[in-house]
């Protein structure tokens, strides 16, 4: 199962709105046990999953390198797409991620995007703002998202609110006994989750 909120059904919907063709290489940053690239292998693309650990549950039928998101071990202009599911709010800030995904990025490539976002600033909330200094995931206000992308060179094409999925994982925790929603806020009404697509419009420098 695709731990981000949403799973694969999240993920198939933005591979349909992206119009990528069938053959298309995709690398998935943060692929953990490789859900995703499964996935995407199954529907005729050429997957790559990269992760900070080695994993080694299940078979990938894709390939998979270890290695950080912000130095990829991949030659510029290398992949289609960038599948990029709750990994930029768990990532220090300015670490240099959107760079690389920049220069692996086919000019032309598309960034499929989805993770937390903060609806409206409050007292609640400061602990998962960027500028916080806690150890809890950093969510960025929408237009701050937009406004990153843009700067790195993305043009954002198409977003989404998709919040209605973070209240279906916070009932499965709460199902579980999970404790994992004690450091993520799925609960706070001003926390919801984006889905978006970009495209590389600037050349690699």
């Amino acid at each position: 199962m695709n731990p981000a909120p949403g799973g694969i059904a999240l993920t198939e919907k933005l591979l349909n709105l992206s119009l990528l063709q069938k053959g298309s290489m995709i690398l998935d940053v943060g692929c953990g046990d490789g859900d995703a690239c499964r996935f995407l292998s199954s529907e005729g693309y050429r997957a790559i999953g990269l992760d900070i650990v080695r994993h080694s549950s299940g078979k990938m039928n894709s390939e998979r390198i270890q290695g950080q998101i912000n130095a990829i071990p991949i030659l510029e202009e290398t992949v289609d797409a960038v599948l990029m599911e709750c990994v930029l709010s768990i990532l220090p800030t300015d670490d240099g991620s959107l760079t690389e995904i920049i220069r692996v990025l086919k000019p032309g490539g598309i960034l499929l995007f989805s993770d937390l976002y903060m609806r409206y600033p409050d007292e609640e909330s400061e602990k998962y703002r960027i500028d916080s200094e806690s150890d809890y995931p950093k969510i960025r206000l929408a237009d701050e998202l937009l406004n990153i992308f843009g700067e790195s060179g993305l043009s954002v094409r198409y977003w989404e609110d998709q919040s209605a999925v973070l209240q279906s994982l916070r009932l499965k925790f709460l199902w579980e006994g999970s404790a994992s929603e004690n450091k993520f806020p799925y609960k706070m009404k001003n926390i919801g989750y984006i889905c978006l697509i970009a495209e590389r419009v600037s050349a690699s420098g």
